[in-house]
């Protein structure tokens, strides 16, 4: 049983070192999903109000803001592979997946 105290109190003190590194201000709800692109320079972050954000992690400003065509909240966006970052892959809670 203490191993398991263990496991929990190394993983509280970790969450407990973690500090805000950047604020990202441009969403209307709360955020859902974020993703890196393969070389971490760029996020995308998707939320509550339908839309997602492409955000130039380095500066902390979006990019590109853009709806998803979704109906509901989104869930989860990604970067496609092999798209040069020119490809965004959402799914959100009307149960669709989109291709943008």
């Amino acid at each position: 049983m203490r191993a398991g105290c263990d496991q929990f109190d190394r993983a509280q003190d970790f969450v407990q070192s973690l500090s805000i590194q950047k604020r990202l201000r441009k969403h209307r709800g709360c955020v859902n999903t974020i993703s890196f692109n393969a070389d971490g320079r760029l996020l995308l972050s998707g939320a509550d109000d339908r839309t997602v954000v492409l955000w130039n992690w380095v500066e902390a400003v979006p990019t590109l803001s853009f709806h998803t065509g979704h109906s509901n909240n989104v869930l989860h966006a990604q970067f496609m592979p092999f798209s040069d970052d020119r490809s965004v892959v959402t799914c959100a809670a009307d149960g669709e997946v989109l291709h943008t």
